[in-house]
């Protein structure tokens, strides 16, 4: 096997700007992260019977987390110790992605958070048992009946979601407030008072829950939010709950700012291998944008990002 030099090139000049730019990325690495998902390790050690090797709640967390890395916020991982011990004092907004499973006394805790102004956000099937697969309860303590759970409606006849089998699901249509979104995958079959009911399938069945507890709220999602819809869901509730990113961006991308001693960072991925000019829309004041790669000003508000590259900005 022949190395390019190209290739040795590229490898070179990625490790002048990792010593170059060593304190610029250390902190947009190191943010404060206001947003968590729930890494259950009990949801993550169950089986499904019958499909043995399968775990559908690490399929639907690893979904979730790339699909969250448009939204321009800071998304990291709490797990159900570190809840116990406190960790949500410091978040905004918890996700249960597909965490079937959660250990006693760890809804409880998560419930009190959001009372006292937390935003949860409820992926299907969560909260459905404890770690020994007794029934949680958390649903009726909410006012919401499960009343049973349709299985996806995959072309082979397989009962559980995977990344291979994703895209033969059907997009369902639903409707927040005047925005449309597409969920995809399995559905709960949901009862609650009308009053919280944000969303509605085509038949009439709730979509998506909202349940005002205390200061904060609950978001239920009947069936789970499509790849694309749920970065802007996600950017919506964390926009109820203070978080309201400082940059946009157009296409969607992988994106974060960060605030060094006064100076106003950015870093964009392209998860892609096709070039990407990107359209920057700061929320902020500022004279000039330099990309710290290259040392030089932008023309404009438009940057060029290659196919699995990284731009560093630096807004002056």
């Amino acid at each position: 096997y022949t190395i390019p030099l190209s290739d040795a090139a590229k490898a070179m000049r990625d490790a002048l700007d990792l010593r170059r730019l060593g304190r610029e990325i250390a902190a947009l690495g190191s943010a404060p992260r206001p947003v968590a998902l729930l890494y259950s390790k009990a949801s993550m050690l169950q089986h499904v019977p019958g499909e043995s090797g399968t775990f559908p709640y690490l399929a639907e967390l690893r979904r979730i987390y790339k699909a969250s890395q448009s939204t321009g916020l800071y998304v990291g991982l709490t797990t159900e110790k570190k809840i116990q011990a406190g960790d949500l004092a410091a978040r905004k907004v918890l996700v249960l992605p597909a965490a079937e499973y959660v250990a006693g006394g760890v809804p409880a805790a998560i419930l009190r958070w959001v009372e006292g102004g937390g935003a949860l956000i409820v992926s299907p099937d969560s909260l459905v048992s404890d770690e020994y697969a007794r029934p949680a309860g958390a649903a009726a303590s909410l006012g919401v009946r499960l009343v049973r759970r349709e299985a996806p409606p995959l072309k082979r006849g397989e009962k559980v979601v995977t990344p291979y089998n994703y895209g033969d699901l059907p997009r369902v249509p639903l409707k927040m407030g005047g925005e449309p979104f597409e969920a995809a995958g399995a559905r709960q079959v949901l009862e609650c008072a009308a009053a919280n009911v944000a969303a509605r399938f085509a038949d009439g069945a709730p979509a998506i829950v909202r349940i005002p507890r205390g200061k904060g709220v609950v978001y239920w999602l009947a069936m789970p939010l499509e790849s694309g819809s749920w970065g802007r869901f996600l950017a919506r509730v964390a926009a109820e709950a203070g978080l309201k990113p400082e940059l946009r961006v157009r296409p969607a991308l992988e994106y974060r700012v960060a605030t060094v001693q006064g100076r106003r960072l950015a870093y964009l991925y392209n998860d892609s291998d096709q070039d990407v000019t990107v359209a920057l829309e700061p929320a902020f004041a500022f004279r000039s944008i330099v990309d710290r790669r290259a040392e030089s000003p932008l023309a404009g508000r438009q940057v060029r990002v290659p196919g699995r590259e990284t731009a560093i900005l630096e807004f002056r």
